[in-house]
């Protein structure tokens, strides 16, 4: 199943896995056709979600942030001053634009830095549509740790993020309260020191939501090479780091092969998706740095 469609229709396909895995086998005819039109009901209710852009604006302090166009290289005016691979200014906001395989704009991610308090880094997610419209709720706040060695010997120096507390938060923007989603798993480490031909620690996550399990497991994560890559908004030198991805679950079943540019000090610059034939899916790259005035 595309990526495209699982978006569009998270709500249909976790109530179809719904009925099909958990309810419809143990049920009498008179009891399902109840089921079905109270499912019927949840269903019109995750379709008819209202996105209020005006609190989503002023959540995101949107109108008191400027776009810095015209100002010096990037890294001149965000400080890399952590060694970890990870955005850590407290009030900056990353802007990734999504593109399809034959170019075209799919959706802009905005990644926003509210909090940085001793090693923990508060921030979340807003997707918007080719239009810049909101195409999802903002996520909850989401956390990073950035540990150092020389603070906790008992941790890899490097960024800790919890991979399926992100994916669980997604997908609950996307669809509406009446279901609600958690997750289970350790948190992913992208080590400070990491070099080329390193072989990075496994990830595995579950969602759940409804009763349903959503199987993501990220493996054969490889420290391909050091790389100098060019954007609108700068230069950047980065690690770049290739893993396999399977997910399992709630109508979504797909295995892709990830090649993400990471930056010390931003995190993420680029991240291209193939599929199984080595085809392109996706491009996503850094596009704008915002912050407070």
């Amino acid at each position: 199943m595309s990526e495209f469609f699982f978006e569009k229709y998270l709500p249909y396909m976790l109530i179809k896995e719904y009925i099909k895995k958990i309810l419809w086998r143990r049920t009498s005819w008179s009891i399902r056709f109840v089921m079905s039109l109270s499912l019927g009901f949840l269903l019109y209710n995750s379709f008819s979600l209202e996105i209020n852009a005006a609190e989503v604006a002023d959540l995101a302090n949107l109108a008191n942030l400027e776009i810095l166009i015209d100002e010096p290289p990037i890294n001149e005016f965000i400080s890399v001053d952590s060694v970890a691979y990870f955005c850590n200014k407290e009030g900056f906001t990353l802007e990734y634009t999504r593109k399809k395989a034959d170019g075209s704009i799919y959706w802009y991610d905005y990644w926003r830095i509210y909090k940085v308090e001793k090693n923990a880094v508060t921030y979340s997610i807003e997707i918007l549509n080719k239009n810049k419209k909101p195409k999802i709720k903002e996520t909850s706040l989401l956390t990073a740790v950035i540990s150092h060695k020389s603070v906790n010997d008992n941790y890899s120096a490097g960024v800790y993020i919890d991979t399926g507390s992100s994916m669980a938060a997604i997908m609950q923007a996307y669809t509406s309260d009446y279901i609600k989603f958690t997750s289970k798993g350790e948190k992913s480490l992208l080590p400070s020191d990491m070099q080329v031909g390193d072989s990075l620690v496994p990830i595995y996550t579950e969602v759940y939501a409804m009763g349903l399990t959503m199987k993501i497991s990220i493996n054969d994560r490889i420290v391909l090479r050091r790389e100098r890559i060019h954007t609108e908004i700068g230069d950047f030198n980065c690690m770049v780091v290739r893993e396999h991805k399977i997910e399992k679950g709630m109508g979504r079943n797909r295995k892709t092969i990830g090649y993400t540019w990471y930056a010390r000090g931003y995190g993420m610059i680029r991240h291209d998706t193939y599929n199984m034939n080595n085809e392109r899916i996706t491009m996503e790259l850094l596009s704008s740095v915002k912050k407070n005035l």
